[in-house]
């Protein structure tokens, strides 16, 4: 039996036991109540990991951003700010009529994902 074979099957058996340990969640008395806090839980970690990744990034490469002008660190660090409370108040975004607030949270995003582009952009610049 080939390699693809054997990491079909285990694929096809890891789907099966999550869709067992999904069913058994949702089909269990007050089930909903354990995927809340399951999910909250899975929640709670990426942004934790993702924080974790953020401040290992900022220690390996503190030389780099001490090197930025003092104009390009503000907008750095205003637009990863201004995307950890859009990420974080993503529910406030929901209580906004219709689609406007997925748009608005979208949006805000979008413009934190330019700013940092842009501050890429011009830390890559030859300056004489």
């Amino acid at each position: 039996m080939n390699d693809f074979a054997g990491d079909r099957k285990r694929m096809i058996v890891g789907v099966v036991a999550i869709l067992v340990v999904a069913g058994v969640l949702v089909a269990a008395p007050r089930g909903s109540d354990v995927t809340q806090v399951i999910s909250a839980a899975l929640q709670a970690g990426f942004l934790a990991a993702g924080a974790a990744a953020g401040w290992r990034t900022y220690r390996a490469q503190s030389g780099r951003l001490a090197e930025l002008p003092d104009r390009d660190r503000a907008v750095l660090f205003g637009a990863l700010a201004l995307a950890t409370l859009t990420i974080v108040g993503r529910a406030r975004f929901d209580e906004i009529a219709g689609s406007a607030g997925l748009l608005l949270w979208l949006c805000t995003l979008g413009g934190c994902g330019a700013a940092l582009y842009w501050v890429w952009r011009e830390s890559r610049r030859y300056t004489y």
